[in-house]
């Protein structure tokens, strides 16, 4: 019961506080990995194409 009360507390201020970070934190991350995705399959390719 106390745990999911603290939580329930603590829930909305960290929401309110860092919704903004929490945001800017996943768009930043997924930019990375899409963008680490794409460099892999660019260098991929490209050893593909020089190789052949």
């Amino acid at each position: 019961m106390i745990p999911t009360f603290t939580g329930l507390i603590v829930m909305p201020t960290i929401k309110t506080l860092d919704v903004k970070f929490i945001q800017i934190f996943f768009i930043f991350f997924a930019v990375w990995l899409g963008g680490g995705w794409f460099l892999l399959q660019m260098l991929h390719q490209t050893a593909f194409w020089v190789s052949t």
